[in-house]
C-alpha cells in the first residue's frame, strides 16, 4: 500500500497522482525525473530484481553515507521513515509545477 499512501497526500495537496498508485514503479513515469533529490521528492526504489516488477515508493527524507531515508507507508506496516541502500534507488521524481 506505499502507493496508494503516496496518492493520498498528493491528492491532499491537490496534486494529481498516477492513475495506478498501487504498483510503485508507475510512479517513475510521474512528474519529473531529478539526478539530485531534494525532501519531498517522490523515491522509487527496486525489491529483489532491479529490473523485476517489484518496487517501493515513499518521500526521499534524507541520505547518509550509502544509505537513504524514505518517509512512507507500508514500511513494517506502517507510515514511518526507514533508511534503504542507495543502491537500490531506481529513480527520483519531483512534482512538476508547470501543469
Amino acid at each position: 500500500w506505499c502507493g496508494v499512501f503516496m496518492a493520498a497526500m498528493l491528492r491532499l495537496a491537490g496534486i494529481p497522482a498516477p492513475s495506478v498508485p498501487q504498483r510503485a514503479r508507475a510512479w517513475l513515469s510521474w512528474g519529473l525525473p531529478v539526478n539530485r533529490p531534494k525532501e519531498g521528492d517522490i523515491v522509487v526504489v527496486h525489491r529483489g530484481e532491479p529490473d523485476g516488477i517489484l518496487g517501493h515508493v515513499g518521500f526521499f527524507a534524507g541520505a547518509h553515507g550509502d544509505h537513504i531515508e524514505i518517509l512512507g507507508g507500508n514500511q513494517s506496516d506502517a507510515v514511518n521513515v526507514m533508511r534503504f541502500p542507495a543502491a537500490n534507488v531506481i529513480g527520483y521524481r519531483r512534482v512538476d509545477v508547470s501543469t
